[in-house]
Parts: structure tokens; sequence; C-alpha cells
């Protein structure tokens, strides 16, 4: 029966422009992810979430996963029922007990306290790093968007875990994804590569046929629209031609690689019967090297590449 439900209902919110998780659906989704590369090349993946779905409606999730190539990885996450779950009415935080994300100024802050935990960042976005318009798809069961609310910022904190103490010093990406039709409770893999130096960011986001993009070289936003991807093994390639003439690779490092196991906010049944239908989803964050190639030659860049594959 519950398979039933979560694979066979729907219903939502109209298809319109404004979208609320208060007047979503049984599949009404939304989720803040950042996602950051230190000084030190550890990588950072931070997801705030809540749901209209299964049993668990109205909670929340906080998820973060630290890993570098020195030291053990971090993992840490919080469940909060209704009562737990603080969502601003303008869409400038979104907490689950004391964790989370609010937005401070032009930035955002991110938060997190626990036993043996002390978190606090901020991101705040470079000059070619502002928001980008939503990029959204529509089926039957309603609407579903993504968009980065910051494209690329300098993200700076200090994370402190038992012994460990960690100053961050680097870059990040902040994106929103909400919706009725989550492409997670289909089974869609994700692709998505972010990149970043002094004057350029480029993201592409590829899910479930959405496909968020957008590139900036110093203040001119470029027309990313025909972006493509495409991986093999830790090779991945980039174009935005013929709406921009930038392509190039990327060469990912095999450490440090951030993993986790998703559950897309579902209670533990829920979870079992979506991975005898789909596979067992893994969410993967690593950094690497890139070369860009555009009409002024080539330049170096730094990158974020973030896969989800059901197996």
């Amino acid at each position: 029966m519950l398979a039933l439900l979560l694979l066979a209902c729907g219903g939502g919110a109209d298809s319109g422009e404004t979208w609320r998780l208060e007047d979503a659906g049984l599949f009404g989704q939304e989720s803040y992810e950042l996602l950051g590369l230190n000084v030190d090349n550890s990588v950072l993946d931070v997801r705030v979430s809540r749901n209209n779905t299964g049993l668990l409606r109205g909670a929340g999730t906080f998820s973060l996963e630290l890993d570098g190539r020195r030291e053990l990885p971090l993992s840490y996450g919080r469940r909060g029922p209704p009562t737990m779950v603080t969502a601003a009415p303008d869409d400038s935080a979104l907490l689950i007990g004391p964790d989370g994300l609010r937005r401070d100024g032009l930035g955002w802050t991110l938060d997190a306290r626990d036993v043996d935990l002390d978190l606090r960042l901020r991101l705040t976005p470079t000059a070619e790093g502002g928001p980008t318009p939503e990029a959204a798809t529509t089926s039957r069961r309603g609407r579903f968007g993504a968009e980065a609310l910051i494209a690329a910022g300098d993200l700076r904190g200090v994370l402190r875990a038992g012994t460990r103490d960690l100053l961050v010093d680097g870059w990040g990406v902040l994106t929103r994804r909400r919706g009725d039709d989550p492409p997670a409770l289909r089974g869609a893999a994700r692709s998505a590569l972010f990149l970043h130096t002094a004057g350029f960011s480029m993201g592409i986001d590829l899910t479930g046929g959405a496909a968020l993009c957008w590139a900036r070289l110093g203040d001119e936003a470029l027309d990313a629209r025909d972006c493509k991807l495409s991986e093999d093994g830790r090779l991945v390639s980039f174009d935005l031609r013929p709406g921009a003439p930038i392509g190039g690779l990327v060469q990912l490092w095999k450490q440090p690689n951030a993993q986790a196991e998703l559950r897309h906010d579902l209670s533990d049944p829920e979870v079992w019967l979506l991975n005898a239908v789909f596979g067992r989803p893994t969410r993967s964050l690593r950094a690497g090297a890139a070369t860009v190639y555009g009409p002024g030659g080539s330049f170096a860049a730094q990158a974020l590449a973030l896969t989800v594959r059901y197996e």
C-alpha cells in the first residue's frame, strides 16, 4: 500500500510561478544544498530539507558530509518532526531544530550544534556568483524547479567536532530544489558540475529532465542553455556551445569523496520499498581541477562534481 501511494498518487500545488510546500500535494519536497571546497581540498556537502511525502509528512532533515585527504570522513545528521522545522515565509531560513541555513544580508549562514559538533559557516557571493533564474519542469504531478541562490561564493567559518578543529576558507555553491514532482521519487539519476575561479563561475546540474545551467565571465552572464556534460571515470567534459564559446575538461581527484546514502526524507518502510523499485541511491561529491577553453584561450578553475546514482 505504501508503495502504491508513493509511486501512483498525484495531486499537488498549481504549476504557477510561486510554489509553497504548505500548498503542495503528496510528493512535495524542498531542499537547500550547500556544496563547498576548502583551502585544504576537503569537500563539504550539506542538505537541509523538508517534505510532504509519505508517513513523515511535514518532517525535516539536516545532513552534513565532510571528507578530506588527511582526516577521517565526518558525517552528521538530524531528523525532526514538524514541530522542529522552522521555515521562514519569505524563504530566508530553513532550520531543523538548531541546525540549518539563514539568509544574512547578501549571504547565507549555516549553523549546526550538537554535543560533539559546533559549526558556523558563512557563504558570501562573489562578483560572478549572484543568483540564477530558476529552471523548472512540469509533469502531471506538478512542478519541480531548481535555482542557484549563490552561484559562487566565499565560504568561511569554523567547524569543531570532538577534538577536531577545522578552519574553513574556500568557496561554495548554494542551490534550492523544490516542487511536487521531485526526481528522487522517480529514481532519476543526477549529474552536476560547478566551477569557480576569479572572474568565472559555471554550473551544470542535470536531473530528471531538468537542466539548471549558468555561466558568468566577469560581470557578463553567458548563454548556457545548450549545456552538455559527460563523464568517463574521473574525467568530466563540459560544453556550452553554441550558446557560449566555452568548454573544457575536469580531472577529478580520487580523494576526497564525500558519500552518503539518500533517504529522501522517508520512513524506513518507504525507503525499503523505493529501493526495491529503483535501487539504492548513493550521493557522491568530489573535487578536481578544470581546464576551461574560451575565445581568449584557456584558464584553470577549481571544480566540484556531484552525482546521484541508483544501484
